[in-house]
């Protein structure tokens, strides 16, 4: 929660130099950076499982509303999680 504190005294600083930013607009910039912060290339189980929580998180707040916000967001997850199965998980032998 301290990161979280961080990110909102140096935008607010930032903002307040500036002079120019709203609350909400300096809201909107820490809930992108801890998007950011969730999406990542998994290298390891650890990180593909986090990542499959996410992309579970993002199935039930989407659905198949491909005009959804985070829409994009949830193709690029799986997009990542297929890459990583693909280049990791072995596939069973079909007789």
């Amino acid at each position: 929660m301290a990161g979280i504190a961080q990110d909102r005294f140096s935008i607010t600083r930032c903002a307040g130099a500036a002079n120019t930013a709203s609350t909400a607009t300096i809201n909107a910039q820490i809930d992108r950076v801890h998007i950011f912060s969730s999406v990542f290339v998994p290298h390891t189980e650890a990180e593909y499982q986090r990542l499959v929580t996410l992309l579970d998180g993002l199935i039930d707040e989407v659905g198949e509303n491909e005009s959804h916000p985070l829409a994009s967001l949830m193709e690029i997850v799986g997009v990542l999680i297929e890459t990583y199965e693909d280049e990791r998980v072995l596939e069973l032998p079909t007789e």
